[in-house]
């Protein structure tokens, strides 16, 4: 906008496909809607485990490097999740008091698809992956949260 209604060189625009997807909802409701997929994240407690034939053995599933609690997704836990983006990597189910890094900003119900643009294809290989890290080498934890992919990075103890 200008004083004198000119053009000095600055426009806006927005993507024809946002605009198609925008336009009848600000019509329709005077606001848009934001896309959801309909999942929800919840602590897996033992007796929850239990209840579901899974098994959550802390000893078996601890990854002390991250100071976390996983479970490897197979196809019966994917099948549980249907809204997974990918149906492979590690969900964390609790983080582990006492272990890890402190500044990793890891949340219970992440799923850890990728360590350092590696597929993680199950708690072995992740702990593995992590004991051959350097100390104070950069990690780059590629997660699934509420639906999005997005990076979680942080430095080896």
């Amino acid at each position: 906008m200008t004083q004198s209604g000119g053009n000095e060189g600055l426009g806006f625009a927005l993507p024809s496909g946002i605009i198609a997807v925008a336009y009848p909802q600000l019509r329709k409701f005077g606001h848009f809607h934001r896309g959801e997929i309909g999942i929800s994240v919840q602590t897996i407690t033992p007796s929850l485990a239990a209840g579901l034939g899974l098994g959550i053995d802390p000893e078996k599933d601890l990854v002390s490097k991250l100071g976390i609690l996983g479970i490897e997704i197979d196809k019966k836990i994917s099948q549980m999740l249907p809204g997974l983006r990918e149906a492979s990597g590690v969900i964390v189910a609790a983080k582990a008091a006492g272990f890890g890094v402190e500044e990793n900003s890891l949340a219970i119900g992440d799923v850890i698809h990728a360590l350092n643009g590696t597929p993680v294809i199950g708690l072995d290989f992740l702990r593995s992956a992590l004991d051959r890290i350097k100390p104070d080498a950069p990690v780059a934890l590629q997660v699934e949260r509420d639906g999005r992919m997005m990076y979680t990075t942080f430095r080896m103890e």
